[in-house]
């Protein structure tokens, strides 16, 4: 059985939990501790395990921030889909 946290963490990059206030109020209404469940996904945007030995973890914005951009796609082939769509539509 998967730690509570964890799955809670997952759902939260899943987008369940929303941003900002939103998720804050969320996941406290669930029953979660914000922090807790913040750290394990701050955690896992660095591919890092959920949890350090003492269960807690710094955050390292650079490496978070290569995460995130290698799970976004490319603007240009947004772009590029974006134009087909539109070439397709205004026939």
């Amino acid at each position: 059985m998967k730690d509570k946290n964890i799955v809670a963490a997952c759902r939260v990059l899943q987008g369940f939990y929303g941003y900002g206030e939103e998720r804050i109020r969320r996941l406290t209404a669930d029953g979660y501790d914000y922090y807790t469940v913040q750290r394990i996904v701050n955690r896992l945007l660095q591919g890092l395990p959920p949890y350090d030995d003492e269960g807690t973890a710094a955050l390292d914005p650079e490496k978070v921030r290569e995460r995130i951009r290698a799970l976004m796609p490319d603007q240009e082939e947004i772009e590029a889909l974006v134009n087909e769509m539109a070439e397709e539509i205004c026939k």
